[in-house]
């Protein structure tokens, strides 16, 4: 081939990549297809999709047609494989793909164990994990549910261990932990109790404060004006206040809720 028809035709491709889009689909193999939405192509000739590619390499799917499937399960992975899936059109078209969420990590965690220890460390074993989500750790105190941190999962099917250290208030504490995937719906473990054996009631002064509020020891705390209003939130032994309204605020710390003091 002389050198100008290699440099026609080298102008020729890039001309066409260029006039192309494409929709980038990346995730984890959930044992699903991915169906496709074709509408017609530029001018009403052909389809707008004219080539899919999973992983980089080009699949056998039948795509001339207004609609198609895009067959993960002929390629032999396994579930929890990292995908890319690659969606090639000519520019102006729109084609839709009707289930995204067919590559979106689900939670289908099983816990074979759940435990607190002595130096409160939340300890569970799972299995059956079918891609990597985030395990969410929640107390019970105040009469709600209370987000304490994250732990990331492995996403392995085999059996996985995860631990999370807290910090305990007086009495008995309450956790379990949770994991949302794409659908929003929120999965969790059963409750697992722990008795804080040695660890005392905390306790705040003054009941009127000019500047700070001092607890007998680190606590979580949670501070409401008298329209339910959050106005702070943490974990410290000494809160500064100086900065909010006087007036009458309602505080939550330790495995108190609803106590007051008043700001002058």
């Amino acid at each position: 081939m002389s050198k100008i028809l290699t440099g026609v035709f080298a102008m020729m491709m890039i001309s066409s990549i260029a006039n192309a889009g494409a929709i980038v689909l990346e995730g984890l193999f959930q044992g699903k297809d991915i169906y496709v939405q074709n509408p017609e192509g530029p001018k009403g000739v052909g389809y707008a999709v004219y080539e899919v590619q999973v992983n980089g390499e080009i699949t056998a799917d039948e795509i001339n047609s207004s609609a198609f499937v895009i067959d993960l399960n002929v390629m032999n992975f396994m579930v929890g494989d990292p995908i890319t899936v690659k969606i090639i059109h000519h520019d102006g078209t729109s084609p839709k793909v009707l289930n995204k969420e067919a590559i979106l990590p689900t939670s289908t965690f099983d816990i074979t164990k759940l435990e607190v220890t002595k130096d409160a460390t939340v300890i569970w074993e799972t299995n059956n994990e079918s891609g990597s989500l985030t395990y969410v750790v929640e107390q019970y105190r105040w009469n709600k549910w209370i987000k304490l941190g994250e732990v990331i999962g492995t996403g392995n099917a085999d059996r996985n261990t995860y631990s999370f250290s807290f910090d305990s208030h007086a009495g008995t504490n309450t956790l379990r932990v949770k994991q949302r995937d794409h659908s929003g719906k929120p999965r969790y473990s059963d409750e697992v109790t722990y008795d804080a054996i040695g660890v005392s009631q905390v306790e705040f002064t003054p009941k009127k404060v000019d500047h700070t509020i001092n607890f007998t020891r680190e606590t979580r705390f949670e501070i409401f004006n008298e329209y339910g209003e959050l106005k702070k939130r943490g974990f410290d032994a000494v809160v500064d206040v100086e900065g909010l309204d006087k007036g009458t605020y309602y505080i939550n710390y330790d495995n108190r809720f609803g106590e007051t003091f008043v700001l002058r």
